[in-house]
């Protein structure tokens, strides 16, 4: 993508490299904010979907999977994501392995990565408050500003008391916001919102309601499996994640105009080209 766009003479994306380290995170985190159009205060439904939609609509390239092949999975634990800072087709991946909530948070510090030029692999992305949990300054630089990004100040001071009373309120916000409760918590005790007592009371309550999570999470799961193993997941819905709209869409446009032929195409994409209108009916789902 990055050859045919410098083959066409198409300028270079300007918000990739807008920034250095030198920048404060507040104000990094709010020109990513303005260039992608996104109040935090303001989802349309689901944030994640929300931050991906605005993202590649800006000409970000996004590859969300957990497999490299059926019998390769890529662990969570392992591997987050990564971010190609190239300044005509910038490219993220997100390991989709992850619950939403850490997907998101993934997706906002891979964007920090192209706002500095800083192209990285990213593991242990979450906010923390320890400032040796981060060897890399630019990992640490680029998690600061996801943070600044899903928890502007403003917002996080105008919740007020009554959404720190119980872990079940903390939930509630965190998910308005598409963060996890204690992302929400490290979040507010920086700020000084939270006294450390207190955070330390909410989270511990916040793991608990987490564990009852993960059990709900893994009985889902497993239905979900069950649900697979009958008919299986939808392949179209997964090679659009894994390809991204935006790359699947720039494809099935050349190919339509001539500029793909269909043996290319249908490589590019992992989809046979007769199969491509099921491919591209995703798209707009």
């Amino acid at each position: 993508m990055s050859e045919l766009k410098k083959e066409n003479n198409e300028k270079e994306i300007p918000f990739v490299g807008k920034f250095n380290m030198e920048a404060k995170p507040q104000a990094v985190a709010q020109d990513l904010l303005s260039t992608l159009g996104i109040d935090p205060r303001r989802y349309k439904a689901n944030p994640m979907l929300d931050w991906f939609e605005k993202a590649e609509s800006k000409g970000i390239f996004i590859s969300r999977t957990s497999f490299i092949h059926s019998k390769l999975k890529l662990d969570a634990n392992e591997l987050q994501g990564f971010a190609i800072a190239d300044r005509h087709a910038p490219f993220i991946f997100i390991n989709s392995d992850d619950w939403n909530a850490p997907q998101l948070f993934t997706l906002a510090h891979e964007l920090a990565h192209l706002w500095i030029a800083k192209s990285g692999v990213s593991n242990h992305v979450e906010p923390s408050f320890d400032e040796k949990a981060f060897h890399d300054p630019v990992e640490k630089f680029c998690n600061e500003v996801a943070a600044n990004a899903l928890m502007p100040r403003e917002h996080m001071e105008g919740l007020g008391p009554s959404a720190f009373e119980d872990a079940e309120k903390v939930f509630r916000a965190a998910r308005a916001l598409g963060v996890s409760s204690f992302a929400l918590l490290v979040r507010a005790l920086g700020l000084g919102i939270l006294s450390p007592a207190k955070y330390k009371d909410l989270k511990r309550l916040a793991d608990l309601e987490y564990e009852a999570f993960l059990e709900r999470q893994h009985d889902k799961n497993e239905k979900r499996k069950e649900k697979e193993k009958k008919g299986g997941p939808n392949y179209f819905l997964l090679q659009l994640n894994r390809n991204g709209r935006l790359f699947t869409q720039t494809v099935l446009d050349a190919f339509r105009g001539g500029a793909l032929e269909p043996t290319l195409a249908s490589n590019l994409l992992n989809v046979q080209s007769n199969k491509f209108p099921k491919l591209e009916a995703q798209i707009y789902k």
